[in-house]
């Protein structure tokens, strides 16, 4: 992501404050060791600068935490597109369950749960539902199986890996 850096770099250098979306670094094997090494060099170059992290999804929580980064900078985070309607229910606020179409994006591979969300998916036989799944991997023909076994097969559409334009009209349309 050359193009990506050299933005980067102009940020930083130009005094503005930046706020950072990302998944983790890859810290398996000797590479991995060298990454967690440049990404705590960033930390003490960028930290002064770093508004917020968005982590994307558990690891990267992890990731950013490893590197150094305090705590308080790192945020969850999860693509959505609508806020999710809450009701009250005596002094607390919860969740409503009224969704109907879901999409996933990204790489098919065991560490990203989609087998947990088929499964989840899967009790909700009372509902209306279709989910959306958007990338490959070398699980994809388990997971397709997976939906088979379920019986869920008929509200899960593989469409495999496409262009991040064509993915963002999948979630926005």
């Amino acid at each position: 992501y050359a193009l990506l850096r050299v933005a980067f770099r102009h940020a930083v250098h130009s005094g503005a404050e930046i706020a950072l979306m990302s998944e983790p670094g890859d810290w398996r094997g000797p590479q991995g060791r060298l990454r967690l090494l440049r990404g705590r060099l960033h930390q003490r170059l960028y930290r002064n600068r770093l508004l917020f992290i968005l982590a994307i999804g558990d690891l990267a929580e992890q990731w950013f935490a490893s590197c150094g980064f305090p705590r308080e900078l790192i945020f969850p985070y999860a693509y959505t597109v609508a806020e999710p309607e809450t009701r009250e229910l005596g002094d607390k606020m919860v969740l409503c369950d009224q969704f109907t179409q879901l999409v996933f994006v990204g790489q098919l591979v065991p560490r990203k749960g989609v087998d947990l969300l088929l499964l989840a998916l899967s009790m909700l036989r009372a509902r209306e539902w279709r989910l959306r799944i958007i990338g490959d991997g070398p699980a994809r023909e388990s997971l397709q199986n997976m939906a088979r076994m379920l019986k869920i097969d008929s509200q899960v559409e593989f469409f495999g890996a496409m262009l991040n334009s064509k993915a963002m009209s999948q979630i926005t349309g």
